[in-house]
């Protein structure tokens, strides 16, 4: 989100690839937390359903 409070902003001109740079990855990475988040559910859904 910060990212895109600074993009396109003349004052942060300079660093506009950096910023670019930083929400692409920021962006791989939060789908793949998402991800990793909803297999956790899953694999936690099988451990419980084990000890029922």
């Amino acid at each position: 989100m910060a990212c895109n409070l600074t993009i396109g902003r003349p004052r942060y001109a300079q660093h506009e690839a950096g910023m670019r740079a930083a929400l692409t990855e920021a962006t791989k990475l939060r789908s793949q937390a998402l991800r990793l988040a909803a297999d956790d559910v899953e694999a936690f859904g099988a451990v419980s359903e084990a000890y029922k």
